[in-house]
């Protein structure tokens, strides 16, 4: 059995971790857009980069710190799911439909943080204007 060794999201990068999180044409473009969602004015690094990047920018308790980490896990999330999605069921996702599932999971699981309502508010307020 040939297993296709293609990214599944942009069928033309070799499959590695840093590839299919943020290099990936598909998944630049979904971390890019909640990067700037969140007011973080840079674009998508490699995954190393990826993971070094809250250590110095978004540690400790702000709420911008907690909101980009809940960002970062829920944004891998579901990538993967839409990797899966495609490899195993053939169905495929726009990347602006995944977008808008992130921001819906970033501001339920934040809701349970009452000292991120009001980032979360404002961020709502943004995704709002962003259509």
């Amino acid at each position: 059995m040939d297993v296709a060794q293609s990214c599944p999201l942009c069928n033309s990068g070799i499959k590695s971790i840093s590839h299919l999180f943020f290099q990936c044409d598909y998944a630049a473009y979904i971390w890019n857009k909640i990067l700037f969602w969140q007011g973080v004015n840079r674009k998508a690094m490699d995954w190393s980069d990826e993971l070094k990047w809250p250590q110095e920018h978004a540690k400790g308790r702000s709420s911008e710190a907690e909101v980009y980490r809940i960002a970062l896990a829920a944004s891998i999330s579901y990538v993967w799911r839409e990797r899966n999605q495609r490899v195993f069921q053939d169905k495929y996702s726009a990347p602006d439909l995944i977008i808008k599932q992130i921001i819906q999971e970033v501001c339920c699981r934040g809701s349970m943080k009452p000292r991120l309502a009001r980032k979360l508010e404002m961020l709502e307020l943004l995704s709002l204007a962003l259509g």
